[in-house]
């Protein structure tokens, strides 16, 4: 997870009324069946996101990986769902069902990771772990998610530590017993540095008197903007759930 740095309207908002603002509007736009809502929650989201000044670089390069990934399911829904065809050429058809359940994919995808980006992105790792506390999300989960996330580039480094060492010795991949044998040997020695170093840290934390708790020393303060915020976020939220239902019954 990516932390942006900033000071903007966004990035001053409570911890926990982000988290609850982004879980709401996540869950409204991934269960919705109705385009004009999920529609609606994506450009909120870019709202949001002008709202936070975030760097457009990172930004691009990271909608760019996922509508990629998003593209490759979409040409996979139109060519294998049943139904009317909309396009054919030689033996390739296109199904109209497929597009439609193809393109709801990529809005909601968008919408959802828009979302986590603008809200949680805004979030410090430690103040998230302090807000999902205060939210009541049982201790050893969030333990579980604060160890990973500090840890997942520890290991990345280790990774390329490792490949760079095989590089060194000439290794190069192909489509032989040899490579598969290697990278086998390097995902072992991958898990035997993560053990070790998991255990030097456990002794470290131990030493500094950790007992499997992280105590709470200074706690977050509701600020009149925060209830504006979750306030507009919850008749929003309300307004589309309205209309989703609506939309379903007639």
């Amino acid at each position: 997870m990516t932390f942006f740095q900033g000071d903007s309207v966004i990035h001053r908002l409570d911890p926990r009324v982000k988290v609850v603002a982004c879980v709401i509007l996540a869950v409204l736009a991934a269960v919705s069946g109705q385009t004009s809502v999920v529609g609606l929650v994506l450009g909120l989201a870019v709202i949001l996101l002008s709202l936070a000044e975030l760097p457009f670089r990172p930004i691009r390069r990271r909608f760019v990986r996922l509508n990629l990934l998003l593209l490759l399911v979409l040409g996979v829904l139109c060519l294998s769902m049943p139904g009317a065809e909309v396009w054919r050429w030689g033996g390739i058809s296109v199904k109209t069902a497929g597009a439609i359940k193809g393109a709801m994919i990529v809005l909601k995808a968008n919408a959802v990771v828009l979302l986590m980006t603008v809200l949680l992105g805004t979030i410090e790792i430690v103040s998230l772990g302090h807000a999902l506390a205060h939210l009541k999300i049982p201790p050893k989960l969030i333990q579980i998610f604060l160890f990973t996330v500090r840890y997942v580039d520890v290991l990345h480094n280790e990774r390329l530590q490792l490949s760079r060492a095989m590089k060194v010795r000439c290794f190069q991949a192909g489509m032989n017993t040899h490579t598969w044998r290697s990278l086998g040997y390097l995902v072992g020695m991958l898990f035997v540095k993560s053990l070790d170093r998991s255990e030097r840290i456990y002794a470290a934390m131990k030493c500094r008197g950790f007992t499997g708790r992280f105590y709470l020393f200074r706690h977050f303060a509701m600020r009149k903007n925060d209830y504006v915020f979750i306030a507009a976020v919850l008749m929003v939220f309300t307004g589309l759930a309205v209309w989703e239902v609506i939309c379903r019954i007639y």
